[in-house]
């Protein structure tokens, strides 16, 4: 028997590892998808078989994202594993600590919502959430591609972490309020929001949006569509609850809207590393930066 493996469409080039052989390896030269061909003859008989595979790009490796202190990666189109109801059970991590977010109650799960966002999927919050295994603390840097869907007079969170109580408070809160502007809140470790408490000034929409939350050692800042919206002089966070994605634990407010991708970084970027992602989630989602005023 005789085999042979060879390229019939894509992008790029593609390399087998024994393309004489039927299992064997390949490696490909650019993301894209592409079409692989096996042929196979015994002397009497011969047959071809076509696949088709998908390669993602390594945008880590490819630096269009910055990698160190990279945390999180989740994004709706990699990495969801939905139940026979189409539910989001799990959203894995990209990254190699696993991070990953999940929920274990099928009556909490949010909903997989396929061609959403330019062609591309994203994960419906609806009066449920996720669950996380981390904790952010100290300086950080989270991205978001959300998009509020309903506006409903009560506070959302989009993801939180505080923790309350006196002497304990920690971790952080992003969201909105019932008049629709920005909520953000942090905690240092005395009494919840001894950090950031900022409520207010900005109105958010219901338009699609990469938002920006860096935490430095000093200061905390807000971006909402690559223009800044919140700059406060207080700084580094304790370490409160375990990340959740869609409400806060404490007073159950639930975020209405649309999750695309989520990015967390344990260290404030700098303003060309914060551009730089913006831009990867933004070029990603086929969003245009807004001209500079």
């Amino acid at each position: 028997l005789t085999s042979c493996w060879s390229l019939v469409s894509g992008p790029g080039a593609v390399t087998f590892g024994n393309p004489g052989q039927p299992m064997t390896t390949a490696s490909f030269s650019t993301s894209g998808v592409y079409v692989l061909r096996l042929m196979a003859d015994d002397g009497g008989q011969s047959a071809v078989d076509d696949m088709t595979v998908t390669v993602e790009q390594d945008d880590i490796a490819v630096g269009r994202l910055p990698s160190s202190g990279l945390r999180i990666w989740v994004k709706a189109d990699a990495g969801v594993t939905t139940d026979p109801n189409g539910k989001v059970s799990a959203w894995l991590d990209r990254t190699s600590h696993t991070n990953d977010f999940f929920q274990s109650l099928t009556n909490y799960r949010p909903v997989y919502v396929t061609n959403s966002l330019n062609g591309k999927p994203v994960v419906r919050f609806v009066t449920n959430y996720l669950n996380g295994v981390y904790s952010p603390s100290n300086e950080l840097t989270v991205f978001v591609v959300r998009k509020f869907n309903i506006f409903n007079a009560w506070w959302q969170a989009i993801y939180d972490s505080h923790q309350w109580g006196t002497n304990v408070s920690g971790g952080l809160l992003y969201g909105i309020l019932p008049s629709n502007q920005l909520l953000a809140q942090t905690g240092q470790g005395g009494t919840w929001c001894d950090g950031v408490d900022y409520a207010g000034d900005v109105a958010m929409t219901t338009n699609w949006s990469v938002d920006a939350l860096r935490i430095g050692a000093t200061q905390t800042e807000a971006w909402a569509d690559t223009a800044q919206v919140m700059t406060t002089n207080v700084g580094a966070i304790t370490k409160g609850k375990i990340l959740m994605l869609g409400r806060n634990e404490q007073a159950g407010w639930y975020f209405l809207g649309d999750i695309a991708e989520l990015v967390v970084y344990d260290r404030a970027l700098t303003d060309a590393e914060r551009t730089q992602t913006e831009d990867y989630l933004m070029f990603k989602r086929g969003f245009n930066r807004p001209p500079a005023v």
